[in-house]
C-alpha cells in the first residue's frame, strides 16, 4: 500500500528535523575544540547547560568540573590552567562521530586528540574516546556532559561499546 501524500511529507519532516539537530549537534563540537583555542570563555561556556559536566581523563587521573562555575573556574585559571588567551593547542574532536537522537536528549561517541606546539616541534599532547550528551534547551542543542577517556585505560572501551548500533 503506498502511503499518502500527508505521510510521505510528515517522513520528510521528521528526516529534515533529524539532520538539522544531528548538523547542529555536530557545529556544537566544532565550537567547543574552536573556542577553546582561540580563549573564547564566554563563547565555549554559552555552549553548556547550567548543570553541565566535563570530565577528561589525562595522564590516567580523572578530571571532573561540574557546573558552570566549576568549568568557568577550571577554564580561568582556578584550577592551574589559564585558557582565557589563545594557546598553543588544537583539539580535534568529531572524527569518527556517531550521534543518536532522541527527542531533545542525544548522545554521541567520537575519538578526540589535541596537538600542541613546543619548541617549535608539534606533538599528541591527549588522545581517547568521548562520549558527549546534549540536551535541546530553547529550540538550541547545548552540551550537558563531556567524558574523555584515555586510549589505554579500561573505560576507553566502555564508552565505545556503548556508542548506538
Amino acid at each position: 500500500m503506498k502511503d499518502s501524500l500527508e505521510a510521505k511529507l510528515a517522513k520528510l519532516e521528521a528526516s529534515l528535523a533529524e539532520m538539522q539537530d544531528e548538523r547542529a549537534i555536530r557545529d556544537l563540537i566544532a565550537r567547543y575544540a574552536i573556542n577553546t583555542d582561540a580563549g573564547r570563555l564566554e563563547e565555549f561556556l554559552a555552549l553548556w547547560t547550567e548543570d553541565g559536566i566535563e570530565e577528561i581523563e589525562f595522564q590516567g587521573k580523572v578530571l571532573r568540573w561540574a557546573g558552570q562555575k566549576e568549568i568557568r573556574g577550571w577554564r580561568t585559571g582556578l584550577a592551574g590552567q589559564k585558557r582565557t588567551q589563545p594557546n598553543n593547542r588544537m583539539h580535534v574532536h568529531g572524527n569518527d562521530l556517531i550521534i543518536h537522537i532522541n527527542g531533545n536528549e542525544a548522545t554521541a561517541n567520537s575519538y578526540t586528540f589535541a596537538l600542541g606546539l613546543d619548541a617549535g616541534k608539534v606533538s599528541v599532547t591527549s588522545h581517547g574516546a568521548v562520549r558527549w550528551t546534549f540536551r535541546k534547551v530553547n529550540g538550541q542543542w547545548l552540551i550537558k556532559e563531556k567524558k574523555v577517556r584515555e586510549m589505554n585505560s579500561a573505560e576507553f572501551r566502555q564508552i565505545l561499546a556503548a556508542t548506538p548500533k
